[in-house]
């Protein structure tokens, strides 16, 4: 029996362009915790980006943000895990002289160390206020992610990134942000730690995706689901494709 739904947001749960959860999402979700089934939305975005765009259901649900490093349930953390300071460090001073501009997770505030106006007016307009530092040395907090904005994925194949690749999970979110995650950090994980707290051994998992980021959450999952339009990787390992998660649980689970 299916007691855990979990979904990607952007382009998956969030058609591309549409900036708010329709009402028919919205009411699938309140059936499900009403019949006693956890929904969990797992994304890239920060915890402050999906509570917004979840506000309706962030209180009864399960938000796993920053590509599986934060999650919390009702608005409780249960469960971080921080890249540590001195590896933040030095990954963001090696990208900054490679001449691309960072964007630093903490749990409750996002922080760059970027002097690029045109890339400061970009994050204020679509992640929201985000506080500036001078250096990375001057994080308040340990932080869950290392995002890099580029415009392709070459960056990848760069000789002095390699080295990093033993210290991080790395992985794309969308066509523009490139992710640095701990070791081992990834959005299966989360759910792994979800289904070990709160559920049984028996109970099965329904999830959603459609990029490389929810590979390791499809692949755990007993249901799982690639957006039609999804990568053709995130395709091939998935039960089968949808163009609407909500219809797709409505007719696995009847309310």
């Amino acid at each position: 029996m299916i007691k855990l739904v979990v979904s990607d947001l952007d382009r998956t749960l969030l058609p591309h362009g549409v900036q708010e959860v329709d009402e028919q999402t919205i009411y699938t979700i309140k059936k499900l915790v009403e019949k006693n089934i956890y929904f969990a939305i797992a994304s890239g975005r920060s915890y402050k980006e999906l509570s917004k765009f979840m506000k309706k259901t962030k209180d009864s649900i399960f938000l796993i943000c920053e590509n599986g490093a934060l999650i919390t349930y009702r608005g409780r953390i249960l469960n971080k895990k921080c890249i540590e300071k001195d590896k933040t460090v030095n990954l963001v001073n090696k990208l900054e002289q490679n001449g691309y501009d960072c964007l630093i997770s903490g749990v409750y505030t996002l922080y760059t160390t970027s002097k690029n106006q045109s890339y400061l007016r970009y994050l204020n307009r679509v992640k929201g206020n985000v506080m500036k530092i001078k250096y990375a040395d001057d994080l308040p907090e340990d932080p869950l992610r290392i995002s890099v904005y580029k415009k392709n994925r070459q960056i990848i194949d760069k000789p002095w990134i390699i080295e990093y690749f033993k210290d991080f999970n790395i992985s794309y979110y969308g066509e523009e942000w490139l992710d640095f995650t701990g070791k081992g950090v990834n959005k299966g994980m989360a759910v792994k730690q979800i289904k070990k707290s709160f559920l049984s051994e028996e109970d099965e998992i329904m999830a959603f995706g459609d990029q490389d980021n929810d590979k390791e959450m499809l692949l755990i999952a007993d249901y799982s689901c690639a957006m039609i339009h999804g990568s053709k990787e995130i395709i091939n390992i998935s039960n089968e494709t949808t163009e609407n998660p909500t219809k797709t649980i409505q007719k696995y689970i009847k309310f």
